[in-house]
Formats: structure tokens, sequence, C-alpha cells
């Protein structure tokens, strides 16, 4: 067993090493970087079946988002089997779904590392320390990353990071050579802070610190002068607070019918009251207001951060037109244009997409530009799913958000103030990462999805945990802060 508890904490650290190496490999966008985290994964994986043998046994955690997942996964690789008949033209010869075979093939890499150290999380945050260690790592990245890209703003050399150099650094935003896609990384970080405070999952003797790291990510989001980033934090500031105040007011709500439910058993004449029975409750001003204040004081640090460090470059990026943005050598697509072009590229294979991964090199077909343009994203995500892999994909993304709609919702509802701050924070970056996939492809960044499904791991074992805890502690407890 002391073998088997070894093994396990290298598991662990190691998961926690990639998680936070994935982000300076700028971005994990590059194939090195997609294939270290691959055999990075996979040596994990090996240590995790020693670790069964050094047990004996096997147990694995599994939630309908893990069965989804795995589905996508599953449809990708049947897309590059061939089949006598070829859904594209509707002819009877062998063919593949893929209209791009090796390209698929890459993008089912990635994605089955992404899923492996998905399901490597979720198997290993079992305990309230290890909750508590990964928000903390991701909070300190979070901030190492904001204070990086700051500080390689102001003193910029024309290269990412000070040394590489790249015809795209120009757009660059510490070590990400996008600044949308530093800021995506970003509004996943920054709620988690601001939620360990609103939700009290921290000591007040904490908040300062916590605080100060949610205002220099903040801050650092603003100065990337990111439009969709800037829009989709402001989101997050007005989400937190309605978020909090309502799921606490509905906490009350239930913890007043249990009250009614213990009474009726010791007075028989008394009928127990029910959830729907009792009057809905107005606004509690006494937690509302101070979330609410909360929220108005991260917003102005941000404002006078930003304000000091120098706001002159955020407001000429939001108030000059696009053609007068830096130039690159070869221009984007206005994004417009683009969804015009990806619409048409769903329209023509609608039910099974042209390939996980085809995209780019499909794209041309359906440019109606002199293919002077470089497009190698739809810049909206749920384009970028339907195009690769078609309604079949668009349900199995639906299926997703809703399983993961429904665990934050079950966690948020629950008087435990750790899991309840990780199910606001988690709940509210992925709000603000929707918000901005609209108009960007921050799911296609290798780091900014391994980050999101940290997220998503983090809201499905804290599900566990509260589910678990629901079992064993009498209902209406509270559990205090460490």
């Amino acid at each position: 067993m002391k073998t088997a508890r070894v093994l396990d904490r290298m598991i662990w650290i190691g998961t926690i090493m990639a998680v936070v190496v994935a982000p300076w490999l700028f971005g994990s966008v590059e194939f090195y970087a997609i294939d270290l985290l691959a055999i990075w994964v996979v040596l994990l994986w090996g240590l995790w079946a020693i670790k069964a043998l050094a047990e004996q046994r096997v147990t694995l955690f599994f939630t309908p988002i893990h069965a989804v997942l795995l589905v996508v996964l599953v449809w990708s690789v049947i897309q590059l089997v061939p089949f006598p008949f070829d859904v594209h033209h509707g002819s009877f010869q062998w063919n593949r779904i893929s209209l791009d075979p090796p390209a698929t093939r890459r993008a089912i890499l990635k994605l089955s590392m992404l899923i492996g150290y998905f399901f490597l999380l979720t198997q290993l945050m079992h305990t309230p320390g290890r909750l508590r260690q990964m928000l903390n790592v991701l909070i300190i990245l979070g901030f190492a990353v904001a204070i990086v890209g700051i500080l390689n703003k102001l003193t910029f050399n024309g290269r990412i990071l000070w040394f590489r150099p790249s015809p795209y650094a120009a757009n660059a935003f510490g070590p990400f050579v996008n600044r949308n896609h530093f800021a995506g990384f970003m509004e996943l970080l920054i709620p988690l802070p601001m939620a360990l405070i609103v939700g009290r999952g921290v000591r007040r003797d904490q908040w300062v610190v916590y605080g100060f790291m949610a205002v220099v990510m903040g801050a650092a989001l603003v100065l990337s002068a990111s439009r969709g980033g800037i829009v989709s934090l402001c989101v997050q500031l007005l989400v937190l607070p309605i978020l909090a105040g309502r799921e606490w007011r509905r906490w009350r709500r239930l913890k007043a019918w249990s009250r009614e439910g213990v009474g009726a058993l010791t007075s028989p004449s008394r009928t127990p009251a029910s959830p729907s029975s009792l009057t809905r409750p107005s606004p509690d001003s006494r937690h509302f207001a101070p979330v609410l204040a909360a929220s108005l004081v991260f917003a102005g640090g941000i404002l006078v951060s930003v304000m000091w460090i120098g706001a002159e470059p955020v407001v000429s990026r939001l108030s000059l037109p696009r053609s007068s943005a830096h130039p690159r050598p070869i221009e984007q697509q206005l994004r417009p244009a683009t969804w015009r072009n990806t619409l048409k590229m769903i329209r023509a294979h609608p039910l099974v997409g042209v390939g996980l991964g085809a995209y780019p090199r499909i794209y041309p077909y359906y440019d109606d530009s002199t293919g002077y343009f470089s497009v190698v994203a739809a810049h909206k995500d749920k384009l970028q799913v339907l195009a690769d892999l078609g309604l079949v994909g668009g349900a199995l993304g639906l299926l997703f958000l809703i399983s993961l709609f429904r665990a934050v919702r079950r966690t948020l509802s629950l008087p435990i103030p750790l899991e309840r701050s990780v199910a606001l924070g988690c709940a509210v970056g992925s709000i603000g990462l929707a918000v901005h996939s609209f108009v960007d492809f921050n799911l296609q960044i290798t780091a900014n999805a391994l980050l999101f499904l940290v997220i998503v791991a983090l809201m499905c074992t804290t599900d566990r945990r509260v589910r678990w805890m629901g079992r064993h502690r009498p209902f209406g407890e509270e559990v205090k802060p460490a």
C-alpha cells in the first residue's frame, strides 16, 4: 500500500506539472508541445496501471461528462474508417468521412491527450486537500502568467517572452502568440479567487492575497486589449453577484423546508411543507449586497491598475478601426466573412462534418475571396464543432453542456463553502469562455482546452464529494472553511 501511495502522489504531481507547463510552451499549439504532453500523459497512465497492480484493484470515477468525451473520441476515430459508401457525394465507393485523414489523426492524438489528463484529474482529486491544492496551483499559475505578460508588454523587444522571434509577435501577450488566447486563459482563472472570497471558501485573513491576484489577472486581461476578453470579463463581473446571490437564497429556502419537515416529525398535527409551498423569499440583501460590493471592488481595482500601468494602448486598440491595428504579413480574414464561409461548409456536410482537424484544408473550397487570407479556425467554437463533426458532434456538445450545467447546479445549491466556491468560480469562468467563444477559438488552443477540462474536472469531483457528504452528513449542517 505504501508503494501505491507513492505512485499516487507521483501521478498527482506529474499531472499538475503538465497543467502548469502547457501555457508556457506558447499555448502548446505546436506539434512538439502536443507530442510532449501526449508522451507525458502516457507515462502517467503507465504509473496508474502499476498503481492498480500494486493495489490489486481498479477504481474509476465515471460521470456523464466522461461518457460524452469518450463518444466524441469514438466518433472522431469513426471518421477515419473507410466505408463502401461516400457520405459526402452519395456514391458507392470506398471513402472516409474525414476529408483530411492526416489532420484528423493529429487532432485525435490531441483530443486523446486532453481526455487522458481529464480522466486522471477526476480520479486523483478525491480529497479536500487536493481540491484546494489544485485551486491554489491554478490561481498562482494565472497570477504568474499575468505578471510575465504585463512585464513582457512593458519591455517589449519584438519577441515573444523576450527570446522567441515571430512575425506575429506584435499581437502576442505573455507566452501566447495571440492576445485573444491569453484573454481566454485568464477568463477561466480570474473567477476562482473571486469566488473563494465571495463564497467564503477561504479565511478572511486570506482575502487580500486572493483579491490582489484576481485584480492582477484582470488588469493583465484588459491590458492585452482583447475586445472579446474585455467583454467576457464584464459579463463575469455581472454574473458573479447574480449567481452567488441566487444560489444563496435557494439554499436558504431549502434549509427552511428542511426545518419545517423536522418540526412535522415531532408534531403529528402539522403537515410538512414542501419547497414549492414556501413563499419565494425576497432577495437577501445581507448576502447579495456584499457580493455586489466585492464585484465592484474587483472592477475598481482592475481599472485603477490599468490606469496606473498605462491605459493608452488599450484605448488605442479599442478606438482604432480594424485596418489600423497591428499589421501582419498575412492579414486575417474578417470574422463575419469567415462565419459565412463556414456556414457554407456546414450546409455541404451537415450530418457528419468534414473531419476533426480538417477545417483549415477544406475551408479554401468555400472561400469566395482571392485566397490571400489565411484561415485556420472558424473564430466561433460552435461553428467549428459543427464543421468538423457535423450535427452528431453538435448533439454531443449539447449533451456535454447539459451534463456540466446539472453538475454546477447541484454543487451550487449545497452549503459547503469550499465546494460552493469552486462551483461558483468554475461556472463563472465557463460562462466567460462561452461568451468569448462566440467570436474566437480558444478551445482550439491546447493550453486553454486543457485548462477548461481542469475546470470541468474540478466541477465533477466537487459534485462527487458533495453527493457523498450529503449521504454522510445531516442535511442543513454547514462546513466551515479551513
